[in-house]
């Protein structure tokens, strides 16, 4: 799934009582709303994945909601990454073929995106996860959501990605549908995802989830196929 990659970005604010360091990021939209998060609420300084060189630091009110353990399916995990997947994903987002629909990363940049995938996950139980192959135990993928800016207004947008080897084969339907489940245990709400109009594959995966396409959006100057999925039903 072209899931903006290259383009997303936290929610960030701009001035703080913290000292966060001012981000200058083309993105300045106010703190992401938790509405939605069936939990208590906190404060938390998430380190800046990438993006201006001057960003480093971005500042998110989101739910402190817990890891949960890993979820096994007929033929996947999907589970937490640890400091122990930095090496196959830090090669992974600087892959062509992996990346496609977005761009491949710097090394640098592929660490601040990992650093940020791990900060994610420690406050959304849903947030952008490792898959893995149960038959061969190897990473082949993610699937999970993020913080992005859509027209204005933060937004959680899902997005999945897997290697070359391993498209075709349902992985991302069956590792999706797995953590929505998760997903709708702890959250009430719209999620988005956005998808390269040329990216059909991705959108067969989007419909088998049941995200409803809405409209064409411009984001970074490019054209992105907006869908949406209301989980978890009202919110208590």
């Amino acid at each position: 799934m072209s899931d903006a990659d290259s383009a997303a970005a936290l929610v960030l604010i701009t001035a703080n009582p913290r000292g966060v360091p001012e981000s200058r990021d083309r993105h300045h939209t106010p703190v992401a709303q938790t509405a939605g998060f069936r939990t208590r609420e906190t404060m938390r300084v998430l380190p800046w994945r990438y993006g201006s060189e001057n960003a480093t630091w971005a500042v998110e009110e989101v739910a402190a909601v817990g890891l949960k353990e890993g979820i096994v399916t007929p033929r996947l995990e999907v589970r937490p990454p640890t400091e122990a997947d930095r090496v196959r994903f830090t090669e992974l987002f600087c892959d062509d073929a992996f990346m496609v629909f977005s761009g491949k990363l710097t090394e640098e940049a592929a660490h601040r995106r990992f650093d940020h995938m791990l900060a994610m996950c420690e406050v959304v139980p849903f947030a952008k996860q490792p898959i893995l192959e149960r038959a061969s135990g190897v990473v082949v993928g993610y699937t999970g959501v993020d913080y992005f800016t859509v027209e204005h207004e933060a937004r959680l947008e899902w997005g999945y990605r897997l290697v070359p080897e391993s498209r075709g084969m349902g992985y991302a339907t069956e590792a999706s549908q797995a953590l929505l489940a998760r997903a709708a245990e702890t959250f009430s709400g719209e999620l988005v995802a956005m998808i390269d109009p040329n990216n059909h594959a991705s959108e067969r995966v989007c419909r088998k989830l049941g995200f409803a396409f809405l409209k064409r959006v411009s984001v970074e100057g490019d054209v992105r196929n907006l869908h949406t999925l209301v989980i978890g039903g009202t919110a208590q």
